[in-house]
């Protein structure tokens, strides 16, 4: 059995294939909170959805002898047409936020300040009616309670979720930080933004990874030291 001799120049071991570089911790979170943000986006379109039906039934297919629907449908056709065009925002900034643009987080944080406002206006009145023994406390205490609870939870959801993709776009490109942040329509961390991110967490991680050994001057094939000066 002959074996074949090694070249006079030695061989290189072959390049291995590198693995595919993991996301970085700000780019899952940031990606995270889109999601979070797009759920949310949708609980306030299903609330305004059954406002608008609600309205619709009861306007116009309850009890026709009543004459409370006379004026549920004259009082309450302002607030179903406010209730639609309020759906409608909710719809464009659901686009906006999945397609990465910053403005996006501006209707949580619009209604999450208006459910708290709305919730203190409608739930201390009808506390204080509960109070002298005109109303039930328990109806009052929910009003109040749901309606600042699902308003903090939107503006905490907006507030930490647009500082997470200004961490990611300082990250990815610094020296437009300050501008992103300025900006309500820049754009958060899309495609490009997140590859980057990755690419970044990839090269720190080959960084702390790679030999310290000189090409060149190790292996079958290195140079002498007298030749390399």
């Amino acid at each position: 059995m002959s074996s074949s001799a090694p070249s006079p120049g030695g061989s290189s071991p072959p390049p291995t294939t590198p693995p595919l570089p993991r996301p970085g911790a700000d780019a899952v979170t940031a990606d995270r909170w889109r999601v979070v943000g797009l759920v949310l986006h949708g609980i306030w379109a299903a609330l305004l959805l059954a406002a608008v039906l609600l309205w619709v039934r009861t306007a116009f297919f309850g009890d026709s002898s009543s004459q409370v629907t006379g004026v549920v449908r004259l009082l309450g056709a302002p607030f179903a047409l406010l209730a639609v065009a309020v759906l409608w925002w909710v719809w464009r900034s659901a686009r906006r936020l999945r397609a990465g643009r910053r403005e996006g987080w501006t209707v949580p944080l619009a209604l999450g300040g208006v459910a708290i406002a709305q919730a203190a206006l409608t739930g201390m009145p009808l506390l204080a009616t509960a109070g002298s023994g005109g109303g039930a406390p328990g109806a009052a205490l929910a009003t109040l309670g749901g309606g600042v609870a699902l308003g903090a939870v939107s503006l905490g959801t907006a507030l930490l979720g647009r500082r997470s993709w200004d961490r990611l776009a300082a990250d990815t490109d610094p020296t437009a930080s300050e501008a992103t942040a300025s900006d309500p329509t820049a754009y958060g961390p899309t495609a490009s933004d997140l590859a980057r991110s990755d690419a970044r967490a990839a090269a720190r991680t080959t960084t702390d990874e790679a030999p310290t050994s000189r090409p060149g001057t190790d292996g079958p094939g290195a140079v002498p030291g007298h030749l390399t000066g």
